[in-house]
């Protein structure tokens, strides 16, 4: 069988602790409040521009026509009407903000220092634009969004003046220079790559550092044979003079008495005869044969390998000196691509800059002022718009008032769960 939840008992839950709810919700909506005042106080200040894009011909019924005489009504569509979203994109353009500027700096008012945004809304079904400025300072949203108003009227109602014309040709003019010198870089950078071959040549440096290292471990290998037949040669060399002290020993007496024999008196010249040739024991004794036999191999080995390391040590100091040249070219090669590339993305910039002048120019060329005017101008914030306390407020009690009936609720069920 389901339990339903008796309303009562869960009134009673909530009565029990009602001072905790009641200091929950106190506590948070008064700290709420508290942190309210130590935001930061945003103004928000507001004027009307009505568009009227022509004067009506036609006019379809007599309330249109006061509606469109007093400003503030409907605007018929016609084929020089410019549309909500164009104003809206002038508005917004950098030649109404320096403008916008321009008449601020002439009145002496600067807005360093301040947070200020700036937004602007079409009002549905009526020809009026609703332009709001937010600050941090009521004065500086007060007098921004009338000189924002007042900018945009000016430049609305210069378009075809002398100043306007000469202005859109020197932009047009402008930003074909900017367009022919970005094509220019483009194609200068194309060529460099292609003519550097830059892939080719790190390409080239990759497989001679390959080698370079191939050739380093060789090296290592051939050093290592090296020693041990340096070693294996001077444990032969050994061996065998040990042997030639074992015959010579052995001979001793049979040969000095065979010199003295035959020498006679004349010593010295028998032993200049004798001293370099082997004796017969040497000459038939096969392990001396193959100690000789071994020491020859092994020199000859060694002379190979020290040839060999000497070979490609040469050939590793060639490929460094090739690999430092192709570096060097590299290294060229990169400052000049860099150089390009900076100058390119200086050049684009100023492109994008330019592009966007021209852009506002052919928008403002499009407009028909007709009597574009300010409808109602701001006034100094009374109070401010953010933040909103009273909204905060409710907000906090809201929520808190349901984490704290929760939180009881979670309580009363514990407490019988105890129980």
């Amino acid at each position: 069988m389901e339990e339903e939840i008796d309303l009562r008992e869960l009134f009673m839950v909530f009565w029990k602790r009602r001072l905790f709810i009641a200091a929950f919700v106190s506590a948070v909506t008064v700290l709420s409040v508290i942190v309210t005042f130590m935001l930061p106080k945003r103004y928000e200040a507001s004027s009307l521009l009505t568009i009227n894009p022509y004067y009506l011909t036609y006019i379809q019924s007599p309330l249109k026509a006061a509606a469109l005489g007093s400003g503030i009504g409907e605007s018929a569509p016609g084929p020089e009407s410019t549309s909500m979203k164009t104003h809206i994109a002038i508005l917004n353009s950098s030649r109404v903000r320096e403008s916008l500027m321009d008449i601020l700096n002439q009145r002496d008012i600067d807005l360093k220092g301040h947070n200020i945004s700036y937004e602007v809304e079409s009002l549905d079904e009526t020809s009026l634009l609703k332009l709001k400025v937010i600050s941090d300072d009521p004065a500086a949203a007060k007098e921004a969004v009338n000189a924002w108003g007042e900018a945009y009227v000016e430049i609305a109602k210069s378009k075809g003046s002398e100043g306007s014309v000469t202005y859109a040709k020197f932009i047009r003019n402008e930003y074909e220079v900017s367009r022919s010198k970005l094509e220019e870089l483009e194609e200068k950078i194309s060529d460099l790559k292609i003519k550097s071959q830059i892939e080719t040549k790190k390409i080239r440096i990759k497989k001679l550092r390959e080698q370079q290292n191939a050739d380093a471990g060789r090296i290592i290998e051939l050093t290592e044979e090296k020693q041990l037949l340096e070693e294996n040669l001077k444990n032969l060399k050994s061996e065998i003079k040990k042997h030639n002290k074992f015959v010579t020993t052995g001979s001793k007496a049979l040969a000095d008495e065979a010199i003295w024999r035959f020498a006679g008196d004349d010593v010295d010249a028998v032993w200049d005869k004798l001293k370099d040739k082997k004796m017969i024991t040497q000459v038939r004794n096969p392990i001396y044969k193959e100690m000789e036999t071994g020491i020859a191999q092994k020199e000859l080995r060694l002379s190979n390998v020290a040839d060999r390391i000497n070979y490609i040590k040469k050939r590793s100091a060639s490929l460094t000196d090739s690999v430092l040249k192709l570096e060097k070219e590299m290294q060229e090669i990169s400052q000049n691509l860099k150089r390009l590339e900076r100058e390119q993305n200086l050049t684009q910039t100023n492109y994008d800059a330019v592009y966007s002048r021209v852009t506002e120019a052919e928008l403002i060329s499009k407009i028909n002022a007709g009597n574009t005017k300010i409808l109602s101008r701001a006034s100094l914030p009374g109070g401010p718009v953010k933040p909103n306390r009273k909204k905060i407020a409710l907000l906090a009690f809201g929520i808190s008032l349901l984490l704290s009936m929760i939180t009881a609720g979670f309580g009363g069920m514990l407490e019988e769960y105890k129980g």
